[in-house]
């Protein structure tokens, strides 16, 4: 009897180059994620000619192959076991998969890319994929809510292994307390007085000379491409496996749900596929780059696991469906002599990021009266707080947080966002609006001070100024 094929694993791997299939098998990452879905398919163009036999179909050309890919999971914090003083993310493998999927999808600072390794890929490598902070024991001389000021002696903000740059996601924490972090993003920097500002106040304040500068790395939007991606779908049997070239991600969605771990799930489209017989096989997805490690479960966005939704920097409670999405719009380099399918490379020509959530109605909403001024008031006919932003373009910073610890801390910045639909609606019982908002620019990181390079920080090789960055401890 015929085997079939009805179970999946699924691995991904980084190309050298657009549309060079990577054959080598431990460069593959197995992902644990649920079940994916997978389009292969191919253009056809139909011909119906003037001659041909009554009942006959047209006759149909094969033109360029297309592949498509969806899969998704949930969050996944530092690996197993994960250490601070030893592991620092960026340099050694102990980032998630999705993590590293996104850096690559968001750009960073990939543009510097030359012949990183696909381990490098996977540890989403710092000054290519992220940036971030080194462990730095005893680093904190004291902090209020907003900021955070190193011992001058150390000088460790400028200090090279460090990298804090403007922009960056930060946290402190004591030695013998994991549990409770001062996390934040990196504003500005003050050289004389060893002082970072925050963006926005954080949930925890350490206080403490004694306490530590933990690794932290940071993902951001920036104009640079992705790489392209080898994938390999596979099934049970030996032979079942098919081998997709030139995966490039079209789109990440984020989902937050209160109480719950977020969901990432990611888009690929592809020109190339083909069977590779001999790689087939069903089992628990190989891990060979982190051997037998396994990640933690990403905390729940409760608020005893240090979770928040700041909005203008107030802490916002009762948001729901919350979503944020990166949507490219992506053109193809369409090339006769090289790349594959026809296409060469592509180019993300814009990159907006979208927020859309429900916010109920609430006795503490806020309204302005709409007479070109929008003065607010409580009395008079007026509008909303919603349909203010939406038609005073008003925008909105949001930060979605969740840090209980060292190891599991995860945190999403959007400093700048306009509201371009808030429609009134019922949800359940509960009336309110539904928002959807888009990224907008952004320009209130500081550069006074001089950090890593002897010169000003500037936005071009770090997240300073981005309007999306994903920043992880």
């Amino acid at each position: 009897m015929a085997d079939f094929w009805t179970k999946s694993n699924f691995s991904v791997a980084l190309e050298t180059a657009f549309g060079t299939v990577n054959v080598t098998d431990g460069d593959y990452q197995g992902l644990k994620w649920r079940t994916p879905k997978v389009d292969l398919d191919a253009e056809t163009f139909e011909f119906d000619l003037m001659t041909g036999q009554v009942g006959a179909a047209p006759i149909r050309i094969t033109g360029a192959r297309k592949a498509k890919v969806s899969i998704s999971a949930p969050l996944e914090a530092f690996i197993t076991g994960y250490a601070p003083a030893t592991d620092t993310p960026g340099t050694a493998a102990c980032v998630p998969p999705w993590f590293a999927l996104a850096a690559n999808a968001i750009g960073g600072n990939v543009d510097a890319y030359v012949a990183e390794t696909n381990a490098e890929f996977w540890m989403a490598k710092k000054g290519i994929w992220t940036q971030g902070n080194k462990y730095v024991v005893d680093g904190v001389a004291s902090a209020t809510n907003t900021s955070i000021t190193a011992g001058v002696a150390a000088n460790i903000w400028e200090d090279a292994t460090v990298d804090a740059r403007i922009g960056n996601f930060v946290a402190t924490y004591k030695a013998a307390v994991l549990s409770t972090v001062q996390a934040g993003w990196i504003k500005d920097y003050d050289a004389a007085t060893e002082k970072v500002t925050l963006f926005g106040a954080s949930k925890n304040t350490i206080n403490d000379p004694d306490a530590e500068i933990a690794p932290t790395i940071t993902a951001w939007l920036s104009s640079a491409a992705p790489r392209s991606l080898s994938m390999r779908h596979l099934g049970e049997d030996a032979l079942a496996c098919k081998q997709l070239t030139g995966m490039m991600p079209d789109s990440i969605k984020w989902k937050f749900t209160p109480g719950q771990v977020g969901d990432v799930e990611f888009s690929f489209r592809g020109y190339g596929f083909e069977d590779f017989p001999s790689k087939g096989g069903y089992a628990i997805p190989p891990l060979p780059l982190y051997a037998a490690n396994t990640f933690e479960t990403a905390p729940k966005f409760t608020n005893e696991l240090s979770a928040r939704l700041m909005v203008n920097g107030a802490a916002q409670c009762n948001w729901q469906d919350l979503e944020i999405e990166w949507v490219p719009q992506i053109e193809e380099n369409v090339c006769f002599g090289s790349g594959i399918g026809g296409v060469s490379g592509l180019r993300y020509v814009d990159q907006i990021i979208k927020c859309r959530f429900f916010a109920p109605w609430s006795d503490d909403d806020t309204y302005h009266i709409d007479d070109g001024a929008w003065t607010a008031t409580t009395t008079a006919r007026s509008q909303n707080v919603w349909q203010y932003r939406l038609e005073s373009h008003t925008t909105i910073s949001v930060v979605v947080e969740a840090c209980p610890s060292i190891g599991k801390c995860i945190s999403f910045l959007m400093p700048s966002l306009q509201v371009v639909s808030a429609k009134w609606e019922q949800k359940g019982k509960t009336w309110g609006y539904s928002i959807e908002c888009e990224s907008s620019t952004y320009s209130g990181d500081a550069a006074t001070g001089v950090i890593q390079t002897g010169t000003p920080e500037t936005a071009a090789t770090s997240a300073m100024n981005s309007i999306f960055r994903i920043g992880m401890a």
